[in-house]
């Protein structure tokens, strides 16, 4: 990890009734991304207490790296299927180390 890492926090709210779609889909994603060259950490939590909410935390070598993982096959596959599952459009926001 450096401070040169981009560090990326998503979060997505299934619809009710929907968690486990939305789950097999999400966890389908993190080997394919852990083997991306760029990609130094990638998790998956879902809420202790609310099963409709999911939270990646992912660190890339650097922006073109998290730019290659949004463009990859199994990214866009995923989001056809649980784009119209999700209650909400997902919250990604990207962080840098201090």
């Amino acid at each position: 990890m450096t401070s040169e890492s981009l560090h990326v926090v998503a979060r997505a709210i299934a619809r009710a009734g929907q968690e486990s779609r939305v789950r097999e889909q999400f966890e389908a994603l993190v080997e394919p991304t852990r083997a991306e060259p760029g990609c130094l950490a990638y998790e998956l939590f879902v809420h202790e207490e609310n099963p409709t909410e999911f939270l990646f935390v992912q660190e890339y070598k650097d922006e073109a790296a998290f730019e290659a993982h949004l463009g990859s096959k199994h990214i866009g596959a995923m989001l056809e299927v649980v784009l119209p599952l999700l209650a909400e459009p997902p919250d990604i926001r990207r962080y840098r180390r201090l």
